[in-house]
Parts: structure tokens; C-alpha cells; sequence
């Protein structure tokens, strides 16, 4: 996500100071703070450190044989 800072003067728009708030994939929905200081946005996790799913097939039977 990219900040920057703009200027207009009657039909002229000028683009000044552009600068990365940070880096990584964010998705598209974020939320500004009443006083524009701040935002919330959720971010993709690495896929480095995702947990693990179990799948256990047919686990009512594993029950009935106890």
C-alpha cells in the first residue's frame, strides 16, 4: 500500500512525496480510523506458517470399533 501526497490548483493536480506504508499482499478491504491516522487491513498469511488439516475419513466407524 502506497501513501502520497497531492495538490490541486484550479485544473492542475499535482502528485508529491509518494511512499510504501508497507509491503506484502493485502487484500482490497480496509477500514480508516475516525482521525485518518491509522487503518486496519487483514493481510494474506505466509504460507510458510499455515497450520496443517487433518482429514479423518470415515471417523464413525473408528468410534463403533472401540
Amino acid at each position: 500500500m502506497w501513501s502520497a501526497e497531492v495538490a490541486s490548483n484550479g485544473p492542475a493536480f499535482q502528485v508529491h512525496q509518494v511512499r510504501r506504508l508497507f509491503s506484502g499482499e493485502a487484500l482490497m478491504t480496509f477500514a480508516v480510523s475516525g482521525d485518518g491516522q491509522r487503518f486496519l487491513t487483514p493481510l494474506r498469511a505466509n504460507q510458510a506458517a499455515e497450520p496443517h488439516l487433518t482429514l479423518v475419513q470415515n471417523w464413525a466407524a473408528g468410534l463403533k470399533a472401540q
